[in-house]
């Protein structure tokens, strides 16, 4: 029942020995996903070089629901 417009994304950053290198949220426009579709963004950070691993998720999902 809902149209998505925006999305954020939680990025965890990994060494090799499992520490954390850097935590960030990130916030994304994106172009409409209709209901029962699906989509996609890119989303690029700095700091990447020699990361061993990333855990992401998405945070929080925004949009207006379809009437």
């Amino acid at each position: 029942d809902w149209t998505v417009t925006e999305l954020k994304f939680r990025f965890v950053a990994k060494e090799k020995d499992g520490s954390i290198r850097w935590d960030r949220k990130f916030k994304q426009s994106i172009i409409p996903i209709e209901p029962l579709s699906t989509g996609s963004c890119r989303i690029r950070a700095t700091g990447v070089e020699g990361v061993s691993s990333f855990d992401w998720n998405i945070e929080e999902a925004l949009g207006y629901k379809v009437k």
